[in-house]
């Protein structure tokens, strides 16, 4: 299959993202060579030079699976593997993480001053998506309604997506992708049978496109058939899926257009479940808005809410996460609650059943961030260190078994063997499973 290139930009002011903006060339997925090249290149001259690795791990979630970039920029994954989501060129599930690496040379595992490294992850159902410090894009994994533009068929391994230029962070919902220039500009593709690419319709996109914005972005979410973003005057908008109901007083109908949730711009985190949505304001309280009846608000009222409300009078959280109907919120202080509904113990307190209040999450301290799923969680110490709990049937608590756990687990990185497999433009580090 020929590789379809986009052509080079000509030099020009940052792209506008205002609503009536002239729409930009639409950029393409380019599909894998049929062959494997004799020998690739050594060197890469980098983009731009505004991306680094994290200076701790930074990891997501799909339905199944894990993935984590380590402060190293070396990039891990594990969990299901039935649509090749974690990247490692076959289908098989993994119970303990491995590696995929980002450099382009094949004489050292370890990456050297001239290797690009990963610096972001995002993961939807059954795909999982990686930045590289280089600013570019790569894809792999299931293929469901134009997904990731490759006619339905899933690819195993990691694949460039070509965007008009480089990329500062990046989002996934169920089938969906979304890409966040360093302009501002949105792009995205994939299913949108709920409106979530915010274009206007409900027509699927193979390739990216942009996403018709008034302000430019500053951070995007996705959770399921439903959008979040963070303007940089932190407003937060949502699109998508009207039967979520998370939208507040907005209308139940998809909406296939971003939205403004509320009338305030002093948001400083926004996510969201299944048919409700958190918020931290930046004077560091929580707000919650939509469905309630499981205690997911964590206001312990079990009803719906309308519009956002504060919930409780602390003054003291600095994220959130939610996923199905359940809520996580860490504090200043570095302690993590949790509520909402608990089925496989996911909200990690040693039992099974909701709760209707935040309930800390021990041990007391220590927590540094959280990412929820529907049917496990995983968490960062600030000791470095990746903790998971809940469900466990496809290995995706990363300990080495299929065993779930109601309380904490600690992430097992040991008794990885590594075997270096080159890819189209960089080396793959696989281990062999025995």
């Amino acid at each position: 299959t020929p590789v379809v290139t986009q052509p080079t930009p000509k030099p020009a002011a940052p792209m506008p993202v205002a609503k009536d903006a002239p729409k930009p060339p639409v950029p393409v997925v380019a599909p894998l060579p049929a062959l494997i090249p004799e020998s690739l290149p050594t060197a890469v001259t980098p983009v731009f030079n505004g991306l680094k690795a994290p200076n701790r791990p930074v990891f997501a979630m799909g339905e199944r699976h894990v993935l984590v970039v380590k402060p190293d920029g070396t990039l891990w994954t594990w969990g299901a593997n039935e649509s090749g989501q974690l990247g490692d060129g076959s289908k098989l599930a993994s119970a303990f993480p491995i590696q995929i690496a980002s450099k382009l040379t094949l004489t050292s595992s370890k990456p050297g001053p001239k290797d690009f490294q990963w610096v972001a992850v995002a993961a939807g159902d059954a795909h999982s998506m990686a930045l590289r410090s280089d600013g570019t894009v790569w894809i792999w994994g299931g293929d469901k309604n134009s997904l990731l533009g490759t006619n339905g068929q899933g690819i195993a391994r990691p694949h460039r997506v070509t965007l008009p230029g480089p990329v500062v962070s990046i989002a996934c919902s169920a089938q969906s992708s979304f890409a966040a220039l360093a302009n501002g500009a949105l792009y995205a593709w994939g299913r949108n049978t709920f409106a979530e690419l915010g274009m206007g319709d409900h027509i699927d996109r193979p390739k990216p496109q942009i996403i018709p914005l008034t302000l430019p972005v500053s951070k995007v979410a996705g959770r399921k058939r439903i959008i979040y973003a963070l303007m940089e005057d932190h407003s937060a908008w949502l699109w998508g899926d009207g039967d979520f109901g998370s939208s507040g007083a907005l209308s139940r109908r998809d909406r296939t257009r971003p939205t403004k949730l509320g009338f305030d711009s002093d948001w400083s985190e926004i996510t969201g479940g299944e048919g409700h949505a958190l918020g931290v304001r930046t004077d560091g309280t929580l707000w919650a808005v939509g469905e309630g009846l499981i205690g997911q608000l964590g206001d312990g009222a079990r009803s719906k809410r309308l519009t956002p409300a504060q919930s409780g009078n602390a003054k003291h959280w600095m994220s959130v996460g939610a996923a199905g109907q359940h809520s996580f919120g860490l504090t200043k202080q570095g302690d993590l609650f949790a509520w909402g509904e608990n089925p496989g113990g996911v909200l990690g307190n040693g039992t099974t059943l909701p709760q209707v209040t935040p309930v800390r999450i021990p041990p007391q301290a220590g927590w540094l961030s959280v990412v929820a799923g529907e049917t496990f969680t995983v968490a960062l110490r600030t000791d470095g260190s990746l903790w998971a709990w809940g469900e466990n049937r496809h290995g995706e608590l990363g300990v080495g078994n299929q065993i779930s756990s109601w309380v904490p687990v600690r992430v097992s990185f040991s008794e990885i063997r590594l075997v270096q497999k080159p890819l189209a433009d960089f080396s793959e580090m696989i281990p062999a499973r025995q």
